[in-house]
């Protein structure tokens, strides 16, 4: 009986850990992606800040 007790939450983990992962993903692909300007260019470079560039952390 337990085992299918422990067998049932971990598959409810695993379903819980890879809906956490799909938001992740499409977080990153959302952040990552360049944005798109009227003449087909687009920005070059991270949108994430460098360790250096953190505010309060001198």
């Amino acid at each position: 009986m337990q085992s299918k007790i422990k067998s049932g939450a971990v598959d409810e983990l695993k379903k819980e850990v890879g809906e956490m992962l799909g938001f992740a993903e499409s977080y990153m692909l959302k952040v990552s992606s360049p944005n798109q300007e009227d003449d087909g260019t687009a920005q070059q470079g991270s949108t994430a800040p460098d360790a250096d560039d953190i505010p309060g952390d001198q």
